[in-house]
């Protein structure tokens, strides 16, 4: 971190449907940071603004403000937590992800769970590419998506998202359009291109 500004904002407001004081303290940081790369000469630079909040509700006004954080802590707590966050920027982790498979009365979708079930990946995979392959477009849209999450879970993003772009061409031409499903499985599409590009820029940094 080569700098940290701070600007903050003491607030005290009356409310009178309860006849109570409310006491705020807010925070805007901004940090700018230099980024060295492995065996690169070039430098980079990258600034992020965080906020951070307190606040205090008593029928005293003075106890509203006591009970914020002096100016020390605060700054204390400011800095901490743009080092903490920090470390998600920078570092790569892993994020918990809801995702949705389909298990409707078709027999292929069926035996292709049954298979996902005991993690046998690659058969699920060839079993819904059959029902795929020989569905109905509502059929289809169903397959491609799990097919596409089941790359996602290998780590094949490629596969991924050529499935999952398929998945949403074909709820596009059903004859009643499923919009809940054809909204996330765009989201979906968006999502999974977001973390193509993230690992490529990551690749590069790092120098592979």
């Amino acid at each position: 971190m080569d700098r940290i500004k701070v600007n903050d904002e003491l607030n005290e407001y009356f409310i009178p449907q309860n006849s109570t004081f409310l006491a705020s303290l807010g925070a805007i940081v901004q940090t700018t940071w230099s980024i060295h790369y492995p065996n690169k000469d070039e430098m980079g630079s990258v600034a992020f603004n965080d906020t951070l909040y307190w606040e205090s509700n008593e029928f005293n006004r003075k106890e509203a403000m006591s009970r914020l954080p002096d100016r020390s802590n605060a700054l204390k707590d400011i800095a901490l937590e743009a080092g903490r966050k920090s470390i998600d920027r920078f570092v790569p982790h892993w994020e918990k992800e809801t995702r949705y498979f389909f298990n409707s009365n078709n027999k292929l979708m069926k035996q292709g769970m049954d298979s996902l079930f005991i993690k046998n990946w690659t058969d699920a995979i060839a079993i819904w590419k059959n029902a795929y392959a020989t569905g109905s477009e509502k059929i289809k849209a169903q397959a491609a998506n799990n097919i596409s999450i089941t790359y996602e879970i290998i780590g094949d993003l490629n596969n991924a998202i050529e499935y999952a772009t398929l998945a949403y061409k074909s709820a596009l031409q059903q004859i009643i359009p499923d919009y809940n499903f054809t909204n996330r499985i765009f989201n979906y599409v968006s999502e999974l291109l977001r973390r193509k590009s993230e690992i490529e820029t990551l690749n590069t940094q790092v120098g592979e």
